[in-house]
């Protein structure tokens, strides 16, 4: 729905252009572009700003998540390590959901 306020209606006889999903915006008012703005923006957050900001907390989390990376131990044992490091820093599990279910050499990818 966020794409319907790029589509506007030309008239002819220099009546204007207006939102085609409500013919009382018109699309050359200064409220439109600042909605336009608006719309640019949220389209650009959502696939890439949501994506940076996972990627971010799981970097800054990465020595918590795979604990098992600067020291040679098997997979079990920095599962276990991980589960530790779940019970002693609880704001750890506010972004479980995006590395549970992946080994913790591989947190970061699908």
């Amino acid at each position: 729905k966020i794409f319907y306020n790029f589509a506007c209606k030309d008239f002819d006889s220099d009546y204007g252009s207006y939102l085609k999903v409500d013919l009382s915006i018109d699309c050359n008012s200064a409220k439109h572009k600042l909605f336009s703005m608006y719309a640019i923006l949220t389209i650009l957050v959502y696939p890439f700003g949501i994506p940076a900001m996972y990627m971010t907390l799981l970097y800054r989390k990465r020595d918590l998540v795979n604990p098992g990376a600067d020291k040679n131990i098997s997979t079990e044992a920095a599962l276990e390590e991980r589960e530790e490091n779940e019970i002693k820093f609880a704001n750890l599990l506010s972004i479980g959901f995006l590395y549970s279910s992946y080994d913790p050499s591989y947190y970061y990818f699908e």
